[in-house]
């Protein structure tokens, strides 16, 4: 170091740490803590610490009765309760939609409830049927079946309620859809292009 630029001049704190009474210089640097409980995590103390029997038995615990199997959600909630049902919609579609929305001055899910009442259901099996297998000839590996999927999209929440979810879970299963998301914005999409 230059001799222009030293550090500057610490106490020195050796002397708090040294002899019988280490550290006692620095009792009042710090706040207190409260005591902690003592566990596992604390170390042994150098010298056994005897313990005092108590003058009080300890009771065993009461049995605890076994808790009940988790209902599921459809039968813990009512079905008018309004619930956030994620739909991935294409860009253009979902341009669509906003505009519908905007201009009749109305709900995502009421478009979804107006586009079930007015797409035939059935239709949608054929939508989502995969395309037939080429004839197989015996010894050869089948082939797979090619399931129409929508493209990545941007996700809406539909406020639903637990009803409707329902419905579009049970109309999935129905027509063969691989998820709600996808039975939503296929009705949407054939209704949008009819009107």
């Amino acid at each position: 170091m230059s001799p222009e630029r030293q550090a500057p001049q610490r106490a020195s704190l050796e002397g708090a740490f040294s002899g019988k009474d280490r550290g006692q210089a620095l009792s009042g640097l710090l706040t207190p803590k409260a005591p902690q409980p003592a566990d596992a995590a604390t170390p042994a103390p150098s010298e056994p610490v005897p313990v005092k029997p108590s003058a009080e038995p300890k009771q065993a615990k009461p049995a605890t009765t076994p808790k009940k199997a988790a209902t599921p959600v459809s039968q813990s909630v009512d079905n008018e309760t309004i619930v956030n049902v994620g739909i991935y919609l294409e860009p253009d579609l979902l341009e669509r939609l906003t505009a519908i929305r905007k201009e009749r001055d109305t709900t995502y899910a009421d478009l979804l409830v107006e586009a079930f009442d007015a797409v035939d259901v059935e239709s949608l099996t054929e939508h989502f049927a995969g395309t037939t297998a080429p004839s197989l000839v015996p010894g050869q590996m089948p082939r797979a079946v090619k399931v129409k999927r929508s493209g990545s999209g941007i996700q809406r929440q539909f406020r639903l309620t637990v009803a409707q979810r329902d419905y579009l879970d049970a109309i999935a299963d129905k027509v063969g859809a691989p998820s709600r998301s996808a039975l939503a914005a296929t009705v949407l999409a054939k209704h949008v292009d009819r009107t």
